[in-house]
């Protein structure tokens, strides 16, 4: 397949552009805001599938969608993420659980819910989409640099007891999903693609211990982060994706026994 990504430069892009390559697909490779319309069109024209693993920027989405409505395209993957999820406490979030509505919420989950609902918006046997709902990201050029270097520095603090839940995956397994949902995801599908969640607290104390740092201060006066404990079931089941890389920076720990 001629594949157009969007994004092909960021922390994701740059682990399914060589990806895409290795399957024997052909890339091709857009920044949002570097080509005109014309331009947009003539790169989408004579493509199999779109993917687009760019900042979630609903301009940029629709951009990508009318350009692939308009040539025709048969096939749109959309990069999205756990975050559109209400706070589910314990109960485990499938793909139909409810999303994040809640003003406080907006600045984290707002864009990511305005472009899914824009691709949902368009009927599936025009053009077969698929939306992967990525956990946050860990691995090569994931953010969670930022969270080690708070833990060195003591700037961490757990709010509330720290027991909601947090689910990851590792950029290279996010990647791997992407290339597996071009050949086998149903039209009109959506997909989380996570790896096992762990309780926030459990989480940044393992990271403390593995560097061999202080555990963070809990603040039980402060009201604790969402809860998101996301199910990978339909990924597994429909897609044949597990996640196979390690979500910890150092070493391994045991995600069963914490």
């Amino acid at each position: 397949m001629t594949i157009l990504v969007a994004g092909a430069t960021g922390v994701l892009g740059r682990a399914v552009v060589p990806r895409l390559i290795a399957a024997g697909h052909r890339v091709r490779e857009v920044a949002r805001d570097a080509s005109s319309e014309d331009d947009l069109l003539e790169l989408v024209r004579g493509c199999d599938a779109v993917v687009d693993v760019a900042d979630a920027i609903p301009d940029g989405t629709r951009r990508l969608l009318a350009a692939a409505l308009a040539c025709g395209v048969p096939r749109f993957v959309q990069q999205s993420n756990v975050f559109v999820y209400r706070d589910g406490g314990d109960t485990w979030l499938d793909e139909g659980a409810p999303l994040e509505d809640s003003a406080p919420s907006a600045a984290t989950s707002g864009a990511a819910i305005e472009l899914e609902a824009m691709i949902r918006n368009v009927k599936p046997q025009m053009l077969a989409w698929t939306i992967l709902r990525g956990g946050s990201f860990v691995g090569a050029g994931a953010r969670e640099r930022s969270l080690i270097d708070g833990l060195r520095t003591g700037d961490v603090v757990v709010a509330g007891d720290g027991s909601n839940y947090l689910s990851l995956v590792n950029v290279a397994d996010m990647a791997a999903a992407i290339v597996a949902s071009l050949e086998l995801a149903p039209p009109g599908s959506t997909f989380n693609i996570v790896d096992e969640p762990l309780r926030y607290g459990d989480y940044v104390d393992a990271l403390a211990d593995l560097i061999g740092l202080a555990r963070p201060q809990r603040a039980p006066d402060l009201p604790p982060r969402p809860s998101r404990r996301c199910t990978n079931h339909a990924a597994r089941t429909v897609l044949g994706w597990m996640p196979r890389e390690r979500i910890w920076p150092y070493g391994h720990v045991d995600r069963y026994m914490m």
